[in-house]
């Protein structure tokens, strides 16, 4: 008897059906209609791995000269990696002279002190200092980036490597200088409300909070090019722009002086060259529903005048913009409810806006991704495309993905492509999984065929300016995804489950006496694991694990049941399987 089982994950029909169906896998796809192992990933090696926070945001691009480079956006820092050097470009919030000897050390400890009045930092921020001359410190250990721990408004400290020498209340010399970086932002979503709302030490002990009832949103950058340079902005935030001339890649981004105050998002739009910034303010307000675009081939010129194309636009149809994608013939603008489609037509009124679709918003910044001009992306109740009308995707994992969603979290949605394999995948927290993404379902858009399973992926890049795809997690390590098969150094568990099925009927025992495995095993073996039930709503009970390699021929076996369920699972290093379809030898064994 062959078990021909059809190719995707369903999760939406009955747990027993007569016909088998695939019901639960993880780090499995299909291809050419059968399961296999998912491909590997391996740590980045080129000293990459040392970011701080946790990366949300990701791009990468080519200069003039044919050099790719990539920014990496994190809730504590913006950085810039090129070939295999990382640099940190985050903005300068404040440079501020200190007075003299600013620093207090304590003999035999690595804490430092430091005064400075109305500093603007907050816990967990980044300092750089500069020009210090210590007589209790070692001088290139102060001259350094440091994390700091708030202590007041107008101090903090940071930690040394050699302890200090001698105590001394003033040390640091005349010259020291203070290069404060942008305050950290929340590395999740927070519902502020009563005690312990905000950050440590804002306000005063026992005073109610100011902020109790808003929403601390997390830090997530948008990022693009405008030509070679790097522009950048970060939620109710500046647009900062980094500046590749030169090839200068310790330079900082720098701020846009003349961009709105706060803004959400923004992209760079194509052909027509329109820096365009969403959820933007004008004239001291933030409005989330507003448009705002510089001058045409201009990162600095905001203000409406005759002779030039910036402008602005309010939207209706929602209460937010919550991301905006660049398509083939427009830019499409997704608010929490609908969408919106962009389109350059020139002077006088530059940019054009039509709302394409309703009750089809998008659940977070970084849902959407652009393939062979179809734009695929997930809402809060459902995924979506666009390819010129907004329909649904059918999803066969829909109550698995949205009904296991932790709603506090939705905005740290992401999304990416694996374009060798034809799929879009999107990483999502799961309503156990602590708050961090530890899930991911994916959609193949040539099968037409969803699968489901567990990974820590917080942003995903897969790009034809990279050879693999690359994914970081939540402690910011990066990975080199579809190398080898295994997890980094270690073994990755890949398994795929059926439904309970019906041998036969279902209304009479069957014995299974063998199996017949069907399967390309390039290394390694893999199990399978064989469950019975004898009845619709008995207990499941695990009968039999057969272990298969290259050159198993056939396995015997002693089952005997009316039901049952298939489990191929593998979990040692170097595993590397495709299944074909396995025939098992059954005959009638009575109807009791």
């Amino acid at each position: 008897m062959p078990i021909t089982i059809a190719p995707g994950i369903q999760k939406e029909t009955p747990s027993l059906t007569s016909e088998p169906a695939w019901r639960n896998s993880d780090k499995i796809r299909f291809k050419a209609g059968q399961p296999e192992k998912l491909g590997g990933w391996v740590r980045d090696g080129s000293g990459l791995n040392a970011i701080a926070g946790v990366a949300r945001s990701i791009l990468t691009w080519r200069l003039n000269d044919n050099q790719t480079l990539t920014a990496i956006g994190t809730n504590e820092k913006l950085y810039l990696f090129e070939q295999t050097a990382l640099h940190d470009i985050t903005p300068i919030r404040e440079s501020q002279a200190l007075g003299n000897d600013p620093f207090s050390t304590t003999i035999s400890t690595t804490t430092v002190v430091v005064t400075d009045t109305a500093h603007g930092a907050t816990q967990g921020d980044y300092v750089t200092f500069s020009g210090a001359v210590c007589t209790t410190l070692v001088d290139a250990e102060v001259n350094a980036n440091h994390q700091l721990t708030w202590i007041d408004n107008d101090s903090y400290s940071f930690e040394v490597t050699t302890a200090a020498t001698a105590t001394d209340a003033n040390d640091g010399g005349a010259s020291v200088t203070a290069d404060y970086e942008l305050n950290i932002g929340a590395v999740s979503q927070v519902f502020n409300y009563g005690y312990g709302a905000g950050a440590y030490g804002m306000e005063t002990y026992g005073d109610a909070r100011t902020i109790s009832g808003t929403v601390t949103t997390l830090r997530y950058w948008s990022l693009d090019h405008f030509g070679e340079d790097l522009v950048a902005c970060h939620e109710e935030g500046r647009v900062y722009e980094w500046d590749a001339s030169g090839s200068n890649f310790d330079t900082r981004a720098t701020l846009i002086s003349t961009s709105p105050t706060y803004q959400n998002t923004l992209l760079v739009t194509n052909p027509d060259r329109h820096l365009v910034t969403f959820a933007a303010e004008d004239t001291g307000t933030q409005d989330n529903m507003l448009v705002r675009w510089a001058s045409q081939e201009t990162t600095s010129d905001w203000t409406p005048v005759a002779e030039n194309t910036s402008g602005s636009q309010i939207l209706s149809g929602g209460s937010i913009i919550i991301a905006a994608h660049r398509s083939q013939n427009e830019t499409l603008i997704w608010t929490d409810v609908g969408l919106h489609a962009m389109t350059f037509i020139g002077v006088p009124f530059v940019l054009s806006f039509n709302e394409i679709g309703t009750n089809c918003g998008a659940i977070s910044k970084h849902c959407i991704i652009n393939k062979n001009t179809v734009v695929y992306w997930m809402g809060k109740d459902d995924f979506f495309i666009y390819d010129g009308t907004v329909q649904v995707i059918p999803c066969t994992v829909h109550r698995h993905v949205f009904g296991n969603l932790e709603k506090s979290q939705l905005s740290k949605v992401t999304v990416g492509l694996i374009q060798q394999f034809d799929e879009v995948i999107w990483f999502y927290p799961s309503s156990d999984g602590g708050g961090e993404n530890d899930s991911y379902v994916i959609y193949n858009y040539e099968q037409g065929i969803w699968y489901t399973g567990m990974m820590d992926r917080t942003t995903w890049l897969d790009s034809e300016l990279l050879e693999t795809p690359l994914g970081i997690n939540s402690t910011g390590t990066i990975y080199h995804h579809e190398q080898g098969v295994d997890d980094d150094l270690s073994a990755m568990t890949a398994y795929i489950e059926s439904s309970d099925f019906d041998i036969d009927q279902g209304d009479k025992f069957m014995f299974i006496s063998r199996l017949i495995p069907d399967m390309t095993i390039n290394a390694g073996s893999v199990d399978y694991i064989f469950k019975t039930k004898r009845y619709a709503q008995s207990t499941q009970t695990t009968d039999t694990t057969a272990t298969v390699s290259a050159t198993t021929e056939k396995v015997d076996l002693r089952i005997r049941t009316r039901d049952l369920a298939m489990r191929v699972e593998s979990d040692a290093l170097s595993d590397s399987w495709q299944m074909g379809t396995a025939r098992l030898g059954v005959r009638t064994d009575g109807r009791r």
